[in-house]
């Protein structure tokens, strides 16, 4: 008998809860595109291909690029962006830093002039969860040449901007920058967070994240002000702030979980 040769199918995909997925023969492979119901997202952090494409290559159709397709979760908006800020200042000791700091700090932090100086009318901006520490250990990476004051004072805060829908990212980025502009002329010269017994240098003003409070399970994304969440299977680790598939015998059956579920008694999983 003369061999034929047969097409050998790509396995099937599974379609994601509250999607879709389109799928069209191509010339050497098969696609696959998903989409979400209205109100609902795509985890980025799930995929290792945020457009949401899927590949079956007709000389490899033993697997999908990429293999697994995440879930569709309900879109949820955070409510507040915020803006980190650091500031190191050097001491001789830590008897007497912070004791003063902090309420002084604040003080001017919240001054009408400070605060025009990084917020636009439009904006409004709280200074919020502000601590001050203070140790011996240098900061990761930090270099100073100073040999009398070898105790570093981390004031660390955050601006609140309150997301009423007419905010934007570029927005609150115009803030982040605005903010460490202010810092570093405020923190020089005679400047307004200048203090007694503290001093500076060119690399005292941190960089300042710009995040969003989300709700337990949900991360804030890099690109808006929607909080994403893992799909079923995964939580979201919240040191790393990434997506983790769940444990050896455990599960998460949900979406948006901030863990996995032990499996109930005479089960295990498979993987």
């Amino acid at each position: 008998k003369t061999p034929n040769c047969v097409v050998i199918p790509c396995p099937e995909l599974e379609p994601p809860i509250n999607g879709a997925l389109t799928c069209l023969p191509t010339a050497g492979s098969t696609d696959c595109l998903l989409s979400c119901n209205e109100n609902f997202d795509i985890t980025k952090s799930d995929s290792n291909d945020a457009s949401g494409r899927f590949t079956c290559y007709n000389t490899m159709p033993e697997k999908w690029w990429p293999s697994k397709v995440p879930d569709c979760i309900v879109s949820v908006t955070s409510k507040t962006a915020r803006v980190m800020g650091d500031v190191f200042y050097y001491s001789s000791s830590c008897n007497e830093s912070t004791d003063y700091l902090k309420e002084a700090f604040i003080e001017r932090m919240t001054s009408d002039d400070m605060l025009k100086g990084f917020c636009d009318v439009t904006i409004n901006c709280f200074t919020e969860n502000l601590y001050v520490e203070c140790g011996a250990t240098q900061p990761s990476g930090r270099r100073r040449k100073r040999s009398t004051q070898d105790f570093v004072v981390h004031v660390s805060f955050e601006i609140a901007i309150p997301l009423d829908g007419s905010v934007t990212m570029q927005d609150v980025k115009t803030v982040q920058t605005n903010l460490r502009a202010s810092l570093e002329e405020a923190v020089s010269g005679n400047g307004s967070l200048v203090f007694d017994g503290l001093t500076t240098d060119e690399n005292s003003v941190g960089s300042g994240v710009v995040t969003c409070d989300c709700p337990l399970g949900r991360m804030c994304s890099e690109t808006s002000f929607q909080c994403e969440g893992c799909s079923r299977g995964h939580y979201l680790s919240a040191e790393d702030k990434e997506c983790v598939e769940c444990p050896l015998h455990t599960y998460q059956d949900k979406t948006g979980a901030a863990a996995c579920l032990p499996c109930p008694p005479g089960h295990i999983t498979l993987h």
